[in-house]
């Protein structure tokens, strides 16, 4: 059975601080996939947005993420303790990426913003995953 550590909000912290610069990097990623076979313009002008952006991710980021975080490995933890097959890994990220199917399909960005879906689906996904910690 699931014994979650009583440093349980460790690996919420983890995906908490982790959530606005990964959501931002993948929209970039995604964004710059959809301009394929373009060129992609490399140049130090880029790198410095990138660091910004990563930098207001990172500030920005848990304000936004912090809620829902919080609620969904609390209640990933109480599931686990009461159901056995709750408690793997591999559960908590599949149930991560549905949430955030389920977000991107009822903002309606699986249509008009698939590069934003594609970031807070794989975003969603990454935070279950940290959240399930068991150091």
């Amino acid at each position: 059975m699931y014994q979650p550590s009583p440093t349980i909000n460790r690996g919420a912290a983890r995906a908490i601080l982790s959530a606005g610069p990964v959501f931002l990097t993948l929209t970039c990623a995604a964004t710059l996939y959809k301009t394929l076979p373009a060129p992609i313009p490399v140049n130090l002008a880029s790198f410095a947005i990138l660091f910004l952006l990563l930098l207001f991710g990172l500030i920005f980021g848990p304000f936004v993420a912090c809620i829902p975080i919080l609620i969904g490995a609390s209640a990933m933890t109480y599931m686990s303790r009461r159901v056995t097959w709750l408690s793997a890994r591999p559960i908590w990220l599949a149930t991560g990426l549905l949430i955030g199917l389920g977000a991107a399909h009822g903002m309606t960005l699986l249509q008009t913003a698939p590069e934003l879906a594609f970031a807070l689906v794989a975003t969603c996904g990454l935070s279950a995953y940290l959240c399930h910690n068991r150091n």
